[in-house]
């Protein structure tokens, strides 16, 4: 009795057969692929362009070379000046019109005796000519009163002149009945601060004078002092110093 067939398992779709598979050659063990390295990337830095790495630098003719480098000197950058600046050759005329008319208002000063020199060698010699006017002015004596008021109008402007003979006249009914004269000495004489009316022709100075009164028959007593301060205006006419006013203070 013969044993009953096993059924058969489907083939799948491409799959050999047994007898299929004893036939074939063996197949040899595939082999095991290598790694390929990748090439090494570097910075962005050391990278060269092609133009420097692989062209060479174009032959030039001597002339050519002369040319192109004559043509770097005389090219030059342009500068920019931030908004709201003026360029430096603005700066530089703006500086020349400012020291100009700083010259020319000193020059206008000059010519009308400005200068603080000028000034201070005016106020000296104003103060120089008040104190010896004043001694002359209030040195006097009873007998000698024409040779005073002689003296005294030849250091006067003339305006002034005219209003020192006008108290003259009492000077010559005192002095006369007390039989008394009288010595001036100047201590101090200085400017008077001008402020902005300060001139080298017209000075207003501060004198201290001491007037020793010495009366006839009163030798053996100590002789009266009288300490005064005037000020005097000393106008300069003609090259001197000339007293305009006197003031008592």
């Amino acid at each position: 009795m013969s044993e009953p067939r096993k059924p058969q398992r489907r083939r799948i779709a491409g799959e050999r057969s047994a007898a299929e598979r004893a036939s074939a050659p063996p197949s040899s063990p595939r082999a095991t692929p290598r790694p390929v390295a990748r090439p090494v990337r570097r910075p962005r830095d050391e990278e060269s362009t092609p133009s420097e790495a692989t062209s060479p630098a174009p032959a030039r003719d001597r002339g050519g070379d002369v040319a192109g480098q004559s043509s770097r000197r005389t090219r030059r950058p342009r500068l920019r000046h931030p908004a709201g600046s003026l360029p430096w050759r603005a700066t530089v005329a703006v500086v020349i019109l400012a020291l100009g008319l700083g010259l020319a208002g000193w020059g206008a000063w000059s010519l009308r005796g400005g200068g603080e020199g000028a000034l201070e060698a005016a106020q000296r010699q104003a103060s120089r000519a008040a104190g010896e006017a004043a001694e002359t002015v209030f040195t006097f004596s009873h007998d000698d009163l024409d040779a005073h008021e002689e003296n005294s109008k030849a250091l006067m402007t003339e305006s002034f002149a005219e209003e020192f003979d006008k108290v003259a006249p009492s000077l010559r009914d005192i002095a006369p009945q007390r039989e008394f004269e009288v010595q001036a000495q100047v201590q101090d004489a200085g400017a008077v601060p001008c402020g902005d009316d300060c001139s080298t022709d017209s000075v207003q100075v501060l004198v201290f004078v001491d007037q020793v009164r010495l009366i006839a028959g009163q030798e053996d007593e100590a002789p009266t002092v009288l300490g005064n301060r005037v000020t005097m205006t000393m106008v300069k006419e003609r090259g001197t110093w000339l007293v305009d006013e006197i003031q008592a203070l």
